[in-house]
């Protein structure tokens, strides 16, 4: 709890600073004036990563489904069962991972 304490008050002065900067970069009077606009720029960062992990979860349940398609065909070829059986746990196994991995990355 202290460690995420300490974190939130380095944000806090790292914002700060930033504003400070931005300030006599942009020649504000007030430091508040700049608090609408961090706001947007939040707004529009967060939703970007959002959006993005979407799109690459979609794509991650995709290629999912065009490998199981493709593994279906291969089975219907004459694959044996044990080895499709192995190859479909395989593919389940990785689809997971990149849905574990894209979660993680929304998270950070």
């Amino acid at each position: 709890m202290s460690s995420n304490k300490d974190e939130f008050r380095k944000a806090l002065l790292d914002v700060n600073v930033f504003k400070q900067q931005v300030e006599q970069a942009t020649g504000h009077k007030e430091l508040k004036s700049l608090d609408h606009y961090i706001d947007l720029a939040f707004e529009e960062i967060t939703n970007f990563k959002k959006v993005v992990n979407n799109v690459s979860q979609r794509m991650a349940y995709e290629s999912f489904d065009e490998h199981l398609d493709r593994l279906g065909k291969e089975l219907e070829a004459g694959m044996t069962v044990v080895e499709y059986l192995e190859r479909l746990k395989l593919l389940k196994e990785l689809r997971d991972d990149d849905i574990e991995r894209l979660s993680d990355e929304l998270v950070e």
